[in-house]
C-alpha cells in the first residue's frame, strides 16, 4: 500500500517526480525484458530526478536487484546499503540488510565475496528483524529473522 501511495504522490508532483515514475515503470520493463544494463543507465537518471523523493528508495531497491542479476554484487551491496538506509520499516530495513550480507556471501557465489563483509550484513539484519530486542512471533520479519541467523551461521 505504502509504494502504490507513494507511486499516486509522486506521479502528481511535478516533473521530476514525473521522472521518477517513469523511471520505475520503464526500469521494470527493461528488467522483464533482460535489458539490465539498460535497465541501470534509466535509473541512474531516475534516480537524480528522484533525490529525497517518494519513489528514491523503489528506485534504489529495483537497481540494487539489477546489479545482483548482472553478478555486480559489490556494487549492489553498496545499494542494498542505500535501500536500508532509506528504509522506514523494520521489515525494509531487515530485509536490505540480508540482500547486501547475500551479495558478499561466499557460499551464495558472490563476486564479492567477503565472510566479514557478509556476517556484518546478517547481523544487522537480525537486529533490525527483532526490533524492542525481541524476536518476531510469526511472519514476514520472523522469515527474515530466521534466514539471518540461519546465512549467519553458515559463514
Amino acid at each position: 500500500k505504502a509504494r502504490a501511495e507513494a507511486m499516486i504522490a509522486a506521479a502528481t508532483t511535478g516533473e521530476d517526480r514525473a521522472a521518477a515514475v517513469d523511471g520505475v515503470l520503464v526500469g521494470g520493463a527493461k528488467a522483464t525484458l533482460g535489458q539490465r544494463d539498460a535497465q541501470i543507465k534509466h535509473l541512474d537518471t531516475a534516480l537524480a530526478a528522484a533525490k529525497g523523493g517518494a519513489l528514491e528508495l523503489a528506485l534504489h531497491e529495483q537497481k540494487a536487484t539489477a546489479l545482483q542479476a548482472l553478478g555486480k554484487d559489490a556494487e549492489a551491496a553498496t545499494e542494498w546499503a542505500e535501500v536500508a538506509r532509506l528504509a522506514t520499516t523494520d521489515f525494509g530495513k531487515a530485509l536490505a540488510k540480508l540482500r547486501a550480507g547475500d551479495a558478499h556471501n561466499p557460499a551464495a557465489g558472490s563476486k564479492a565475496a567477503d565472510a566479514a563483509k557478509a556476517k556484518a550484513a546478517y547481523q544487522e539484519a537480525i537486529k533490525a528483524a527483532r526490533p524492542g530486542d525481541k524476536d518476531p512471533p510469526a511472519g514476514p520479519l520472523a522469515f527474515l529473522l530466521t534466514d539471518a541467523k540461519a546465512k549467519l551461521a553458515r559463514l
